[in-house]
């Protein structure tokens, strides 16, 4: 996944091209002034830069710009509806036997037994002698 140029310049999604163009100043002067003004960091600056202004020229190439919510918690829906549809069972599509049903058992049963393992391993005491 490529970065967001708004998450390089310290800008929230849908910022302006003047505002790009200031963080873009701010984050140069303060790579040069901190000394980190490596060539990478000042191209992937300005690859940013580029990348805001064209979103701003063509809105259909920001679609793949990943946004990160302030508040991821603020998407969250309590029931279902349309926006938390409920689950949907799907239909199986490989047959049932006795033999695959028996694995699955023996597998979660090895499973909870190391769990159970691991949790009562690191509580026991080595007995001295």
């Amino acid at each position: 996944m490529k970065d967001s140029p708004f998450l390089a310049l310290g800008l929230p999604f849908g910022a302006s091209r003047e505002e790009a163009n200031v963080a873009f100043a701010r984050r140069a002067r303060a790579l040069r002034r901190g000394g980190n003004a490596t060539r990478q960091a000042l191209e992937d600056a300005t690859r940013a830069l580029n990348e805001i202004e064209e979103g701003l020229r063509s809105p259909e190439v920001t679609l793949d710009v990943y946004r990160v919510p302030a508040i991821p918690t603020r998407y969250d829906y309590p029931g279902t509806g349309l926006l938390a549809p409920p689950p949907e069972r799907l239909r199986r599509t490989t047959p049932t036997s006795e033999t695959v049903l028996e694995e699955l058992r023996c597998a979660a049963a090895r499973e909870i037994l190391n769990a159970a393992i691991a949790l009562t391993a690191d509580a026991a005491e080595i007995p001295s002698f």
